[in-house]
């Protein structure tokens, strides 16, 4: 059998004959967009004959154009439809799928649930960033064909002049979705054979079994008190309003508090000192954040006491902007009818693992020891009948570090229950709010400017500090050293679980270039194994309670931030599951000191504190 577009039930039968000897398959869908409750337009699919690779696309979903001389397009049944997916997603088979949480939320919204497609269901865009976290390409599919294949792909933009996807003809959209299918098939096959036996097992036992998570994450999202925001952002704006007024009436109508340009101009010199900084290449002196607290602070020669009020309003007009336009309004913006937000969770983001969010960036979301931001969080809300669980990891990069190295003392603060940040206070001679940024500082090898800058000191003091630090906790400075050595021998650093991440320029003669990457490799060695962590404790979580009969009725973890996961349950549940979490949390690895988990029960994420 050929490639080819697959429509009428004759074709259709024959494919479905033809696929049978098959067990493993690319699988790709064209949809109406990109929101959570997206549909298909059309499926494609590929696989690798003995003499090449074959694929087809099956239109399901497509519609006649708004011009004069489209067609009426035909559409498969939805009979054969079903018998397909159900032939290539059955148990045994091995489906690859480039960004498969995004198909498989494509398939739930068809009414194929994930849990009942049982084959195995592999992501490229995975063993990617497995192979090279920092591809300089990125890890889609458009930049991986012509870097591993040598082949170029076409693009989606070519459809642009469509108002819809679904306008677009089958003849245009299936030459470009077969393409997908099988340049798809052929890069895992080119890609997959690079994985390490490690990696292998990252891939298989952690990284896929948290993909279908975050799909189940993606798909219920966190419901949101609408009326709660949109009543904020009325007074958010309000107050902005008035900051304004303020800024005007000392600086005339023409005055613009939102304008790095015209603060600079006008503030610079005048009212805000210029001692020891620097214009840019625009010839305006920046007005970041922190330009701003230095001059709010008084700390720069020159600087007026007006000056320092002025630098007040600013910041505060910017916080109060960020926070009604950032939060307030786009929460409600993003929000569905039932008042869920569904955000994007990247878990194959970042350098060292950790995951990342968009739409909204649930790690942005102000803390709550702000007024501004437990408003925020306590507008994160559970559905009714349901509970919020948030159960955060006790110091968890400080507890890696303390396996890792090995350190005596560190160690023993752990495995007695005691108060590092104290005991760190004592040992430097320091307030122990300064402790505690010495500590998340230290334990990625951060410099006396750096943390002079942290703490509000000297950087001589801050050399002091380290110095101090440093004496005290001898085995972290052992190990950071004698992992540094290891890594220029290899080339590359790894976390607990044996992921990697390339170190391009550990032996470089740039001293720039080589000290990011020496950062590099203790900061991904630490923060990386700590998301290591945390994704294999809500596999070990999500896995237990599903075997037990628990459905994503009864509960769903629906967030995942920094060290922090949380869960929507049946408020009857809510005891049994959190006593579960915080379980299979703690005993999720086996570190030498344990893991403290520390969950709360509660009816806002806000009020999960």
């Amino acid at each position: 059998m050929r490639s080819g577009i697959i429509a009428t039930d004759t074709k259709l039968e024959k494919l479905y004959s033809f696929i049978q000897s098959y067990t493993e398959f690319a699988f790709d869908t064209e949809t109406d967009g990109l929101s959570h409750d997206r549909k298909w337009i059309g499926l494609s699919f590929a696989v690798r004959t003995s003499e090449s690779y074959l694929g087809w696309y099956v239109p399901t979903a497509h519609e006649r154009g708004d011009d004069l001389f489209s067609v009426e397009p035909d559409n498969a049944n939805k009979l054969w439809v079903d018998k397909i997916i159900d032939h290539i997603f059955k148990d045994g088979n091995r489906v690859w799928i480039q960004n498969a949480k995004f198909d498989l939320g494509v398939l739930r919204n068809e009414g194929y649930h994930p849990e009942k497609l049982r084959a195995e269901v592999l992501d490229t865009k995975c063993v990617s960033w497995l192979l090279e976290p920092e591809r300089q390409c990125g890890h889609g599919l458009k930049a991986l064909v012509p870097a591993f294949l040598g082949k170029e792909m076409g693009s989606f933009t070519q459809f642009k002049a469509y108002t819809k996807n679904a306008y677009v003809p089958v003849g245009e959209m299936g030459k470009y979705a077969i393409d997908d299918a099988i340049f798809l098939l052929e890069l895992a096959h080119k890609m997959y054979p690079q994985l390490s036996p490690s990696l292998l097992k990252v891939f298989h036992e952690l990284e896929m079994p948290i993909m279908r998570i975050l799909e189940e994450v993606e798909h219920f999202g966190f419901r949101v008190d609408t009326d709660k925001l949109a009543t904020s952002y009325k007074e958010l704006v309000k107050e902005a309003d008035a900051i304004e007024k303020q800024f005007k009436d000392l600086f005339g109508p023409t005055a613009q508090i939102t304008s790095s340009q015209w603060l600079s101009k006008n503030l610079c010199g005048q009212l805000w000192g210029v001692a020891g900084k620097k214009t840019g290449t625009s010839g305006f002196y920046s007005t970041d954040k922190d330009s701003l607290d230095s001059w709010a602070a008084q700390d720069v020669d020159g600087t007026t006491d007006l000056g320092a009020q002025v630098a007040k309003l600013v910041l505060r007009h910017r916080q109060v902007t960020k926070l009604a336009n950032t939060y307030c309004k786009s929460l409600v913006d993003v929000a569905d009818q039932a008042g869920r937000v569904h955000g994007n969770f990247n878990q194959w983001g970042t350098g060292t693992g950790r995951m990342s969010s968009s739409n909204p960036n649930m790690q942005n979301i102000p803390s709550s020891r702000t007024p501004e931001g437990d408003l925020i969080r306590k507008s994160f809300i559970s559905a009714p009948g349901y509970k919020l669980i948030v159960a955060d990891y006790s110091q968890i990069e400080l507890r890696v570090m303390a396996h890792l190295s090995g350190d005596p003392i560190m160690s023993s603060i752990y495995q007695e229950n005691g108060d590092i940040h104290q005991m760190t206070a004592d040992a430097c001679n320091c307030a122990r709010f300064d402790a505690k940024a010495i500590n998340f500082g230290l334990i990625y090898k951060m410099g006396a400017k750096t943390l002079g800058k942290t703490i509000n000191k000297t950087e001589a003091e801050a050399q002091d500090y380290i110095d101090r630090y440093f004496e005290n906790y001898q085995g972290v400075a052992s190990h950071q050293e004698r992992l540094i050595a290891k890594c220029r021998d290899k080339g590359f650093t790894w976390t607990i679980t044996g992921r990697r991440r390339p170190l391009l320029n550990i032996n470089s003669d740039k001293f720039g270039l080589k000290a990011g990457d020496e950062r590099k490799a203790i900061n991904t060695q630490v923060q990386g194994s700590a998301a290591d962590i945390i994704k294999i404790g809500m596999r070990n979580f999500h896995r237990r309670l599903r075997a037990e009969g628990y459905t994503e009725e009864s509960f769903r973890i629906i967030g995942q931030v920094h060290d922090e996961v949380v869960v929507e349950v049946l408020e009857e549940s809510a005891e049994y599951v959190s006593s579960v979490l915080q379980s299979e949390m703690e005993n999720c690895v086996k570190l030498n000191i344990p893991l403290i988990a520390e969950p709360c029960i509660a009816d806002s994420w806000g009020e999960a504190k």
